[in-house]
């Protein structure tokens, strides 16, 4: 099940000792040249993060949430469990999403920056070409979470993730207003479409099932009290433990309880500091 979902689709074994030899690079530019840059890269990225001063556990870190190499945390795993931040340190919607943001505000300085150079050039009598430059946004951001999702090895919660903000910036560009749960249905349409055998994964049902938990629980309905966006916020962790509690016994027979308090802080320090 896991090999399928990986994409191997036989395994072998060597049967002689004869030394493997590699074939010379193809020269034109096909997808298992792109798959074999995006490996070198990383190669050289982990031979960097190995080779710096950091501690072990700085080390660790940086290499799965740069290269989703997780190897080195496996020491470290157990913990992690215990506190309810595995999610944090493996690449998956959150940090694709974060990365989307990045890029699309990368766009977005951009495009106001070739405005301004447009405005400072009419104002000096040249003429200038008018540019429709709305696209440049989310574009920017889609590129980013691929560009990521490529270091990452591609693995299939960076496709989901990815699927889903594809979904988002194809209704920016169509300036379509898109609702939450429509974008939730179509990304679980696209990815059981384009990636079937993801249904397989304890992380397919996971993630969506949490996605629509937050989805409601921060549903567009008003209140009185000034402090309810704080109150809702972190009574979201609260929500989150209750309703992931069967799912998580369920797909991973363990339940931290400390989760809630934890994520509290470590999810905004590490998405916004680590990441």
């Amino acid at each position: 099940s896991w090999l399928l979902q990986q994409g191997y689709m036989a395994t072998g074994y060597v049967r002689s000792s004869e030394p493997a030899r590699q074939l010379p690079n193809a020269r034109f530019l096909t997808a298992g040249n792109i798959a074999s840059l995006a490996a070198q890269l990383r190669a050289r990225i982990q031979q960097s993060i190995e080779q710096s001063e950091l501690p072990p556990r700085g080390r660790a870190v940086l290499l799965a949430l740069s290269i989703g190499d997780k190897r080195q945390l496996a020491d470290w795993w157990q913990d992690l469990a215990r506190l309810g931040i595995v999610h944090l340190l493996v690449i998956s919607g959150l940090h694709i999403g974060l990365v989307a943001l990045f890029g699309a505000a990368f766009g977005k300085g951009l495009a106001r920056l070739v405005i301004l150079i447009r405005s400072a050039c009419n104002a000096l009598g040249f003429r200038s070409p008018s540019l429709e430059l709305h696209w440049l946004a989310p574009v920017c951001g889609v590129l980013a979470a691929a560009a990521y999702s490529l270091l990452a090895g591609f693995s299939l919660p960076t496709q989901r993730a990815l699927i889903a903000v594809a979904v988002v910036v194809t209704a920016k560009l169509c300036f379509r207003r898109i609702q939450p749960f429509v974008c939730l249905v179509w990304a679980l349409a696209l990815i059981a479409l384009l990636q079937p055998l993801a249904a397989l994964s304890a992380g397919f049902w996971l993630s969506f099932t949490a996605v629509a938990v937050l989805i409601t629980w921060f549903s567009p309905w008003q209140s009185s009290d000034s402090w309810w966006p704080k109150k809702r916020s972190v009574s979201a962790q609260l929500a989150l433990l209750v309703i992931m509690s069967v799912p998580l016994v369920l797909f991973m027979g363990r339940l931290s309880w400390l989760a809630p308090l934890v994520n509290l802080i470590a999810v905004p320090w590490v998405s916004l500091v680590t990441v």
